[in-house]
């Protein structure tokens, strides 16, 4: 047994490197740090994992061999024993017409174990093959959102048709699309996992497309409000594969956070009898659809408290990547006027709630504005700005516009490590702009007096008396001359009456 070392001043500065120099039964230690398309394929049994920190791989290109940033095992069968413990994975992205499925670990062949590990921004979590002298175990890791083109689905956990698989302890955070875990294995145990579905849009949070001898136990599943399918575990849709089939479903957890009566627990599409029991639901419309025998389950009357705990433990007692909860920022508008033609202001502030979040991630959204001095105006006819772009804001209503506005305006804060997102009330915000008396329309006024020969008459109704106007106002009906047409009418405007 020999250990290789990866990073920084190590013996190879790739584990690309490290896995092609290695035999069976090596470890390499990974040093932390953030590796950019590197794309190891393992072929021999050997450990690899992280030490004093988490070792990140990224990909900002399509794999090498448009599969994986990690693969492990050949495409035929073979007995190898891979375990890797403490890596991160990220960006995993090939185009649709080479699959739409890159995936942070492929696991082809062999035996693999999957520990302390992260997966965020894959179109797969892990993706596995279809071989059933397989297995997997997947603990201790966080799936924090996988996603892919429209058309395609991204599965946080994609277990093919293998012979077995354990995903235990791991915490399950909202995804673009697909499934939480897909699961075709012969034989599954699924227990003590945090699922949290947020405010993503996940599918079937479990699916055991193929039936076989499936446990889900001690699982906590919260079923999230823009989920576009109702179901929480489903079982046998893809047809029954295998020789041995059962499925227990007991001590979990369910709340199911769609609106009105839509949430199913279990949809059993087999002739297996599901055993249901034990578990607590919370919201949860339907319990059951298809062949199913319940005993011991509690339905609540107020929502459970499910906290994502980051199950990841490193070397040193350090953990990996932490997801962030999205919070509603702080929103404060006030309303403008001003005279018609000049820029209006829009006094918009915003914050996040928190001095912990990142101000980066927060956005602004503006409905009503035609034409903004700042932002990202949408196609939907929405702008959309940054916490820095609101200071100096100012919208054009155009040089002749007079009158009053209402503008919608709301803040969001997006966290991409969990994928959640927090919006604030919306605000309404009105700006006036009113008519101006400029020197033009005031010399206007003189001329259109000149032109009609002005005459002031002193004294009857409503007239002032001629000790009360200046000297050179006349008193009786006498042509006033125009250079006294502009001061008369600033300062004496309320002392005589036109005719």
């Amino acid at each position: 047994m020999t250990v290789l070392t990866v990073g920084a001043g190590q013996e190879y500065s790739t584990l690309t490197a490290a896995v092609a120099a290695s035999h069976n039964g090596d470890t390499i230690d990974v040093q932390p740090g953030t590796y950019v398309n590197d794309f190891p394929t393992v072929t021999d049994s050997i450990t690899i994992e992280s030490v004093g920190g988490m070792a990140y791989f990224k990909a900002t290109e399509p794999p090498t061999n448009l599969k994986a940033i990690l693969t492990v095992g050949l495409s035929a069968a073979s007995n190898i024993n891979v375990t890797v413990i403490g890596l991160g994975f990220e960006g995993a992205a090939i185009s649709a017409a080479d699959g739409g499925n890159a995936a942070g670990i492929r696991f082809q062949s062999g035996n693999l174990t999957v520990e302390d590990c992260y997966f965020q921004g894959n179109q797969m979590g892990i993706l596995t093959n279809n071989l059933a002298s397989s297995s997997i175990t997947v603990e201790n890791s966080e799936f924090a959102g996988q996603s892919t083109f429209a058309s395609d689905l991204a599965h946080q956990i994609y277990v093919g048709q293998i012979g077995s698989a354990t995903i235990e302890n791991n915490l399950f955070l909202a995804n673009s699309s697909g499934h939480q875990i897909k699961d075709r294995a012969e034989t599954s145990l699924i227990s003590h996992n945090t699922i949290d579905d947020g405010t993503g849009y996940t599918s079937y949070d479990i699916d055991l497309a193929n039936g076989g001898n499936a446990t889900v136990t001690g699982n906590s599943i919260i079923k999230g409000v823009n989920d576009p399918n109702t179901t929480v575990i489903i079982y046998g849709e893809g047809g029954m594969i295998w020789s041995n089939n059962a499925l227990t479903v007991s001590n979990n957890i369910i709340d199911n956070q769609l609106t009105g009566n839509h949430g199913i627990g279990v949809y059993n599409f087999s002739s297996v009898v599901a055993q249901i029991d034990n578990n607590q639901f919370y919201h949860l419309p339907t319990v059951a659809i298809g062949p199913n025998s319940q005993s011991g389950n509690v339905t609540l009357t107020t929502a459970p408290t499910i906290t994502d705990t980051n199950p990841i433990e490193l070397p040193g007692g350090s953990t990996g990547p932490t997801p962030t909860k999205a919070v509603a920022p702080t929103l404060t508008v006030a309303n403008s006027t001003v005279q018609e033609g000049a820029a209006i202001p829009l006094h918009i502030t915003a914050a996040q709630a928190s001095p912990g979040l990142d101000p980066s991630n927060l956005t602004v959204t503006i409905w009503g504005a035609d034409k903004l001095n700042e932002g990202t105006h949408n196609a939907n006819g929405t702008w959309t700005l940054t916490e820095a772009q609101l200071s100096g804001l100012t919208i054009n209503m155009g040089t002749a516009y007079v009158g009053s506005h209402v503008l919608k305006v709301q803040a969001t804060d997006t966290e991409p490590s969990s994928h959640t997102s927090a919006s604030s009330p919306i605000e309404m915000l009105t700006i006036v702009s009113t008519a101006t008396t400029t020197a033009a329309s005031v010399n206007g006024v003189a001329n259109a007096l000149d032109d009609h020969l002005l005459t002031l008459v002193a004294g009857g109704s409503g007239n002032a008396p001629s000790s009360a106007l200046p000297a050179h106002v006349p008193t009786q009906d006498q042509t006033l001359p125009l250079e006294h047409v502009l001061p008369l009418a600033h300062a004496q405007a309320d002392h005589f009456h036109l005719h």
